[in-house]
């Protein structure tokens, strides 16, 4: 009889133990659940990346659209704006404003003082025959430019003026270049030696009378009277009196007045509830109303 083993039985055969065995399957299924799990996690933050980017770029694909969208649509509606004159103006000689009837218009004042004249050899020259400097000729000629390039301001229906030589070629240089022709003066232009007289005391009582009534022309001289169908009246004229003109029509306050009326400046003052100009006085005056500078020039 055999004495037992000290270490116990001996394995014979070239399987491994079984516990070894085991322990190798144990191995094998363990490194293939970490691959697959890796390549999960891999693909899972794949997937996230893929959809983030997809999400960002449709938010500002679709941002980008709704701008598009929004600036066509802006311009179709200034298009279509534009091409309704009744919605561009309170009548043609205002701006922005918006009228139900197109047939009704509102009453507009154009201011024009005369440019800078010239004082070379004024010693020789008297105040009423001055003529305007290069730099008065300058701007009037500006003005007249701008004017033609609007299509929101009408050209006046009557003109009523000094007759002094600087008034006279402010006028001619203004209208020349707004009509881009000679202007042709012998229908509307009203020239009065009260608008060179009265250039100290104030034009505005002379206006109402001038535009209220209509004058004895017995002596000869042209009615000065305008028309309640005639909707645009520009004056052309000299400082203070036209500043002072400008400031009634416009302010209460002597604090918010214009403190200089600068040589050969143009203001349109349109007065919106103002049917006839022959109540002009009491629109400024008991009725305490006040016009609206539509435009002034140069800008």
């Amino acid at each position: 009889m055999s004495p037992p083993s000290t270490y116990g039985s001996i394995n014979t055969s070239n399987d491994p133990p079984p516990s070894a065995a085991a322990d190798l399957n144990s191995i094998g299924r363990d490194d293939g659940s970490s691959t697959s799990t890796t390549s999960l996690r891999q693909f899972s933050r794949f997937s996230s990346t893929v959809t983030s980017y997809s999400a960002k770029h449709s938010i500002v694909f679709l941002l980008v659209l709704l701008m598009t969208i929004a600036i066509i649509a802006g311009r179709f509606q200034q298009e279509w704006y534009n091409s309704l004159s009744l919605l561009r103006s309170l009548s043609k000689n205002t701006k922005g404003s918006i009228i139900v009837n197109s047939e009704k218009k509102y009453k507009t004042l154009y201011l024009l003082r005369h440019a800078k004249s010239s004082w070379v050899n004024s010693s020789n020259i008297n105040d009423y025959d001055r003529q305007l400097s290069p730099s008065g000729r300058k701007v009037a000629h500006t003005v007249g430019k701008s004017l033609y390039k609007r299509d929101d301001v009408d050209l006046p229906d009557l003109i009523l003026a000094s007759p002094s030589m600087r008034t006279r070629e402010t006028l001619d240089l203004v209208m020349a270049a707004w009509t881009k022709r000679t202007f042709d003066e012998s229908n509307i232009i009203l020239y009065s030696e009260s608008w060179y007289d009265l250039s100290d005391e104030g034009y505005f009582n002379y206006l109402v009378h001038v535009l209220s009534e209509e004058e004895d022309a017995s002596d000869g001289s042209s009615s000065n009277d305008a028309p309640n169908y005639v909707d645009t009246v520009m004056i052309v004229g000299h400082n203070p009196a036209i500043e002072k003109l400008l400031n009634k029509l416009l302010f209460f306050s002597p604090n918010d007045q214009v403190q200089h009326y600068s040589p050969g400046h143009f203001y349109a003052v349109s007065f919106p509830t103002l049917e006839r100009w022959s109540d002009l006085g009491e629109y400024i005056g008991e009725k305490g109303r006040r016009g609206v500078v539509e435009l002034h020039l140069p800008e």
